[in-house]
């Protein structure tokens, strides 16, 4: 008697789209990650790779379910698929790959080689152990998609920001005395002195100082900042949270500590925060649509990276809208005619320029120039407002991270020679005005908040 086939290892139309499940689940994950980010940061700088990984899925699955209807080797090509798509998820997850896929290097080409490994791996199983693999390359990649945005919130603990202290030395800051707070991004210590020069040439008393930041990322500073715990793998995992392993920052649940807090700020989630007085939060153009982007994104990868003047031209632009229109915000605030508190976190001297031909380090040099022109604006318009009551702290998240900007599209084809000044780890504090009796306490940039004294 013939030993019947199992019904699971029949070539049916179940079967076939059971084989690219894993390769459909695999990049299903990366892309749920994606666009969380994507939700979270609002810089619309992966949105592309969105789109192109979607389509991926969708055009790559039928094509395989296709394949296996038309030549036996089909189930083994969607299984070498399916450990090609779990790899890229373990490597997305692992953050050995990060997109956009920015000069990915020898991370990138290990990726690749583990791809083909596994898919070929997977391609010599036999049935009974595939139909395992199967469901493990199914359920695994899922788990990592919707367990993060799920549990992530729910891990975040309550709390108030700025924090306020207990106990007997403890006080309610000076309803008389107005903070403002600015982190200037991007900004090193050593590349800070035009900024100081600016405020000490207006007459500012100052006291300033160089500062360890606590992450080399903005995303890995701010969540230390607003809750004291460090977050040294910090990535978005929902829309208003922040995660890192076993801890988290949802941003909904942070509850302001005074009534009289302003913010003005971009990439993070700040208006989330419960009981802010005034928020307000921007993004760049997305030009999700825009057919010029398209063009000048296949002429990039076409030429090595050359660009026409046209195409180098857009990024800057998206950039520059931005610094405006956050700039522009500060001086809408309530806090100008009721004081309080005002944070604002400005994409200052975060490169790039805003000059066609310029450099990194010209197009720094540059923003640097415009942030000291921005605090002097501000610092000019709270002495008239409140006079001798009034603080400001100027501070920063890290200093340039010109091994990163020197790989990007827009100065990769270019020299990229960095002055000693713009190199430095460390990032400045700069206190002008009332000063703190707090200022002793703060031995890195998560310190910031206790100046609020």
């Amino acid at each position: 008697m013939t030993p019947r086939t199992p019904v699971q290892f029949i070539d049916t139309s179940a079967n076939r789209w059971l084989n690219i499940a894993p390769f459909v689940a695999g990049l299903a994950c990366v892309g749920v990650d994606l666009a969380i980010q994507e939700v979270y940061l609002r810089m619309y700088s992966g949105l592309s790779w969105l789109i192109i990984l979607l389509s991926g899925v969708m055009l790559g699955g039928l094509f395989l379910i296709r394949l296996q209807r038309i030549i036996p080797q089909g189930e083994r090509i969607a299984r070498f698929a399916a450990g090609a798509s779990a790899t890229t998820a373990a490597w997305h997850w692992a953050g050995a790959v990060l997109p956009p896929m920015v000069g990915g290097g020898y991370a990138f080409w290990w990726a690749v080689g583990v791809a083909v490994l596994s898919g070929m791996g997977l391609g010599m199983l036999s049935s009974s152990y595939w139909l395992r693999a199967r469901r493990a390359l199914i359920t695994i990649p899922l788990l990592l998609a919707v367990a993060p945005p799920l549990i992530g919130p729910l891990m975040a603990q309550p709390g108030t920001w700025p924090a306020r202290e207990s106990g007997p030395n403890s006080s309610m800051p000076d309803a008389g005395t107005a903070v403002i707070f600015i982190l200037l991004d991007e900004l090193g210590a050593a590349a800070a002195q035009p900024i100081v020069d600016t405020l000490a040439g207006d007459g500012w008393p100052l006291q300033f100082r160089a500062l360890a930041p606590v992450g080399d990322m903005t995303v890995k500073v701010i969540p230390q900042m607003f809750t004291g715990v460090a977050f040294p793998n910090a990535r978005p995992c929902a829309p208003t949270t922040v995660c890192d392993r076993l801890q988290s920052l949802n941003f909904s649940t942070l509850t302001a500590s005074r009534p009289d807090i302003d913010i003005v700020g971009f990439y993070h989630p700040y208006c989330a925060i419960q009981g802010l007085r005034w928020c307000t939060r921007h993004s760049p153009e997305a030009a999700l649509l825009s057919w010029e982007r398209w063009r000048c994104a296949a002429q990039r990868r076409s030429t090595s990276g050359q660009q026409d003047p046209q195409c180098r031209q857009i990024p800057l632009k998206r950039w520059a809208d931005l610094v405006d229109s956050v700039l522009m915000s500060v001086d809408q605030a309530p806090f100008w005619t009721q004081g309080g508190m005002l944070y604002v976190h400005a994409p200052l001297p975060h490169p790039p320029g805003s000059s066609i031909d310029g450099s990194l380090p010209s197009h720094y040099r540059d923003n640097i120039k415009q942030a000291a022109n921005f605090v002097r604006h501000v610092a000019a318009r709270a002495r008239q407002r409140f006079g001798d009551k009034v603080r400001l702290v100027i501070f920063s998240d890290h200093g340039l991270r010109y091994k990163y900007a020197c790989s990007t599209p827009l100065y990769e084809s270019m020299p990229c020679d960095i002055p000693d000044e713009f190199q430095g780890h460390e990032v400045p504090l700069i206190v002008a005005g009332t000063p703190s009796k707090a200022l002793d306490r703060v031995t890195t940039n998560a310190d910031i908040f206790y100046l609020v004294d």
